[in-house]
């Protein structure tokens, strides 16, 4: 909103027939709404003082405080217009006038100032002062002499200029031209933003009393023009459907191949660095070593010397623990809670030592985990941006990067809207009532997932029973004999009967067979059949039902998931949920798994065992030997000390020989629980290893799934509908409005609406909508005037949603969403949209066809005329002001001459209304099909205007017509 006008009137009859009439012309679209205060509205009681007011609107008032109305509104100009209604002479009140001052002095003083004194809002003063013919004697008080216009309306009313004027009178035509006269001053015309009194203000030229006197004409056209049809067509992005603007454009044609060019959209999007998976982190295995062969004989070596000391610890536990549990029942008894040792002893169980490592690693890996599980970095800011200026040259034709551009036989091809991203909020409502948005992928397989269940479940059943019917039709028991003749005997119809009896389900109705004779019998097998037959008959129809309604809901599902996920940024969506979902699942496990078992020991436990026997074994087999060498010796007479020698180095040789063997065996086989070992470490380390990585993956796809949400909403409003269509308006006007039209306010109607538009016609206007480019002019020129409003400034060198990572409603991105879910972009956009094309027509890019409009109510010629005629008609003629409104000295010096016109036209009418304006006229430009015009006449002195002078009383009249009527005889 760039102005606001304040209308202060009286309460007089004649103010409430002007206010309720410009509210009649609001509602028919020939005024913008209006704010109007009376003297009642003012409380001086307060201090300071209280100003109400009431907005006209097409919906109806609404009272209002003023200034905080006011308020409300960044504008350029604020106008205070005091509206003196004079229908009679004694009507002009100076109170009013009073009240004007005092309301305009207190907007004066809530006005935005520069640090300069200068006012950031301009105030314009008016004081507008509507007499009817023949009205003299209004108290000049009433005039307004510091103010920029004291302006009386000439009291006239011309059909045209070069017709003669209607006079005004107050029962016929005054408040509508009072309502006409408030309105052009007021700046409320539609179409014209300014009030017609706006340019003129006092200076050093100019005495402070004086008046001008002015002359308002209006001519409108209701209903819409063909630059309205055109707009509301071009500006409707349903009108593109389904193949989008690549249908209307010479640039570029629609893909004929959609999907090739999606998939390679997706691939480029998804192999990008920024979305693709993250490095794959290094396993560490254990790997085999290489060692040489004296380094492993000596490794060997040390384990069998340590052997020796471990096997004799291992064999004095054995006795301690045979000492303890002796020491431990004689000294404090079993169950006494206490168990009493007799000395130190080797730990002998591996599991122990290896649960000891495992827990020791599992500690210091579990505290590095859960502090780096929780940093990770923001997305770098290209992320969105790669993805948002792929997804808007894909649709708009744009430059690409990353992407080699996709062309048919030399021209660009372009993907619709919905291949790109999916509608803006597109959701499915279950029968249950659930909403399953578009941008939701893992709802959305899992639905489907549902679906085919239950559909494969109630087929599953529905066989089953056809199967059941089939065999109920196949063990159909006979009729009764009609002769009175025996049923069939026991093992044919009734055992087959009894048969179809074992088979019927638990809901079958049990029935009791007399036996007191066959028909009897059959009859109640017959019975007994059809009830099961009827009851299979509903099941199985009720069931078919109900699979034809499973069958109608998948196939409307599918149809919907077919539709939403062949775009590209779906595509994006689903791949980056599946590896969250997939990250998700590998965190669970490792919470539950997460603990590495010791491997078993069983091995190594049997071969320590074995060690211990082959020791002992081989210990006592070297004390036997050496205790038969020691007897033989002791038997010999004559004693060869060297062959007893080589005797028992024999035997301690044998004996080491053996036990080093035995050491080794036990050796071997520690190296292999050893390497197990290592290998439990290593699988402790990488489940750690990858639990943090799926931990730092799960927390960046998840930014990313909440990131690609947010511009999924962005990407389709702008490709979907980055516009709106403006509302349809048919500007009639009811009969009862049409007759209290003044005459200088001429209204027509077309001849015809423009239903249908001619393809020469639409086309250009498409082309100049959607440039080259145009998705990602849109975006950039909302987020320009999003930016200037939220105060972002890029100081990065990217956008500041680009790298905004808290993502909530408030910060950038959030605000950013709101932004065009809200549809204020559109609106915005669509206004430059619509001016663009008015800018078209006006410098002839946009060839209009001309509209054949007539003129309505009581002064209509009833011709149909060209549009650019009826509106060049107002800026053709120089016709003085009507005499009777100035004073012999003022027509004397040709003050009623109009000394400055001005005519507000629409564009379209400037180049033919300059063909035969008057030379005095100077055209400014209207927006749509309203025109208006002021005369304003040289400045003059109250008292040069016969409506401040004091009327004869009725003898000097009639003395002065008598004399009249002598002199003329």
């Amino acid at each position: 909103m760039r102005s606001i006008s304040v209308v202060v009137t009286g309460d007089t009859a004649a103010a409430t027939d002007v206010r309720s009439l410009v509210g009649d012309w609001t509602r028919a679209g020939i005024t913008e709404p209006s704010l109007w205060v009376r003297p009642a509205d003012l409380h001086t009681e307060s201090q300071p003082a209280q100003v109400f007011g009431s907005v006209v609107t097409a919906d109806g008032e609404e009272q209002v405080d003023l200034f905080a109305h006011l308020g409300r509104f960044r504008l350029n100009t604020i106008r205070v217009v005091v509206a003196q209604l004079a229908a009679a002479g004694d009507e002009a009140d100076p109170a009013v006038s009073a009240v004007g001052a005092r309301v305009a002095d207190m907007i004066r003083s809530a006005l935005p100032r520069r640090p300069s004194g200068e006012e950031q809002t301009r105030l314009h003063r008016t004081l507008l002062l509507v007499p009817a013919s023949d009205v003299a004697g209004v108290d000049p008080r009433i005039l307004l002499p510091a103010w920029e216009a004291n302006v009386v309306i000439s009291p006239e009313d011309r059909p045209d200029l070069d017709h003669s004027s209607v006079l005004v009178r107050p029962a016929t035509n005054y408040a509508g031209h009072a309502a006409a006269a408030v309105s052009a001053a007021a700046g409320l015309v539609r179409g014209v933003h300014e009030g017609v009194f706006d340019r003129v203000t006092a200076d050093s030229s100019t005495r402070p009393e004086d008046v001008v006197v002015a002359r308002v004409a209006i001519r409108t056209v209701v209903g819409e023009d063909v630059l309205d049809v055109i707009t509301r067509r071009v500006l409707d992005p349903d009108s593109l459907t389904p193949n989008g603007p690549g249908q209307v454009v010479t640039w570029a044609n629609p893909a004929t191949e959609p999907g090739a060019v999606i998939h390679r959209a997706t691939r480029t999007l998804l192999t990008a660095h920024e979305w693709a998976p993250s490095p794959a982190i290094d396993l560490d295995e254990p790997g085999q070593e290489r060692e040489q062969a004296a380094g492993a004989i000596t490794r060997a070596a040390r384990f069998n010397l340590r052997t020796v000391a471990a096997v004799a610890a291992w064999s004095f536990s054995r006795g301690r623990d045979t000492a303890d549990r002796i020491a431990t029942d004689r000294l404090v008894g079993e169950g006494a809670g206490t168990v009493v040792t007799v000395g130190p002893r080797a730990l002998g169980r591996m599991t122990d030592i290896t649960e000891g490592i495992l827990e020791a690693e599992r500690a210091r890996l579990e505290e590095s985990v859960t502090y780096e599980a929780t940093r990770g970095a923001p997305p770098a800011p290209s992320t969105w941006s790669k993805v948002r200026h792929l997804c808007f040259a894909l649709a708009d034709g744009g430059e690409m990067d990353g992407m080699d551009a996709p062309r048919q036989l030399g021209l660009r091809e372009v993907l619709a809207p919905q291949h790109v991203a999916p509608s803006p909020g597109a959701a499915y409502k279950t029968p249950g009532g659930e909403l399953i948005e578009a941008t939701d992928p893992p709802a959305m397989w899992a639905y489907l997932e549902d679906l085919e269940d239950s559909l494969r479940a109630r087929m599953t059943e529905a066989a089953e029973l056809r199967s059941r019917r089939d065999d109920l039709e196949r063990l159909q028991p006979s009729s009764p004999s009609t002769e009175g003749a025996v049923g069939p005997p026991s093992g044919s119809a009734g055992t087959e009967t009894d048969e179809a009896v074992a088979r019927a389900d638990h809901s079958a109705v049990d029935v009791v067979v007399p036996s007191t004779s066959a028909d009897a019998a059959d009859a109640g097998d017959r019975a007994l059949w059809e009830a099961e037959r009827r009851q299979v008959h509903e099941r199985l129809q009720a069931l078919e039902a109900r699979v034809d309604e499973a069958e109608a809901a998948l196939a409307a599902f599918r149809e919907w998931f077919e539709g939403v996920s062949t775009s590209v940024l779906w595509q994006v969506g689903d791949d980056v949920s599946r590896r969250l979902g997939e990250c998700a699942a590998g965190r669970r496990a490792y919470r539950e798994h997460r603990d590495v078992t010791a491997p078993a020991s069983q091995e190594l436990d049997a071969a320590k065992k074995r060690l211990l026997r082959r020791w002992w074994f081989t210990s006592i087999l070297n004390l036997l030997a050496l205790g038969i060498l020691a007897l033989d010796v002791s038997q010999q007479e004559t004693r060869d000390w060297r062959d007893i020698g080589m005797w028992a180095s024999g035997i301690v040789l044998v004996t080491l020989v053996l036990l080093i063997g035995a050491n080794h065996a036990f050796y071997k086989a520690f190296r292999k629980y050893e390497w197990q070992v290592a290998n439990a470490l290593a699988e402790q380390r990488n489940r750690a290893a990858r639990y943090l990585w799926e931990a730092k993956e799960h927390d960046r796809l998840n930014v990313l799934y909440q990131g690609w949400r947010d511009w999924t909403a962005v990407i389709s409003e702008v490709l979907h509908r980055p516009w709106q269509p403006p509302a349809r308006r048919f500007d009639d006007l009811p009969d009862e409005v049409v007759d209290k039209l003044p005459a200088a306010m001429a209204v027509a109607r077309q001849e015809r609406e423009h239903a249908e538009l001619p393809a020469t016609l639409v086309v250009p206007a498409y082309q100049a909508i959607y440039e080259e480019g145009w998705a990602q002019q849109a975006f950039d020129e909302a987020y320009e005037v999003f930016a200037h409003e939220a105060m972002l400034v890029a100081s990065t060198g990217y956008l500041d949603v680009d790298v905004d990572a808290a993502a909530t409603e408030l910060s950038p991105r959030g605000q950013l969403v709101t932004l065009w879910r809200s549809g204020k972009a559109r609106k915005l956009l669509a206004d430059r949209r619509a001016e663009r094309l008015r800018d078209l027509a006006a410098d002839g890019g946009l060839q209009l066809p001309m509209r054949r409009v007539q003129r309505v109510g009581a002064h209509s010629d009833e011709q149909w005329r060209e549009e650019l005629d009826y509106f060049a008609a107002i800026a053709t003629s120089d016709t003085t002001f009507a005499l009777d409104a100035f004073g012999p000295v003022a027509q004397t010096q040709n003050r009623h001459y109009a000394s400055h016109v001005t005519a507000w036209l629409p564009r379209a009418a400037h180049a033919h209304a300059a063909e035969a304006k008057g030379s005095t006229v100077s055209l400014m430009e209207a927006e749509g099909a309203t025109a208006v015009r002021v005369d304003l006449s040289r400045r003059l002195a109250p008292q040069e205007l016969t409506i401040f002078t004091t009327p004869v009383d009725g003898r000097q009249a009639k003395a002065k017509t008598t004399e009249h009527h002598d002199a003329f005889l």
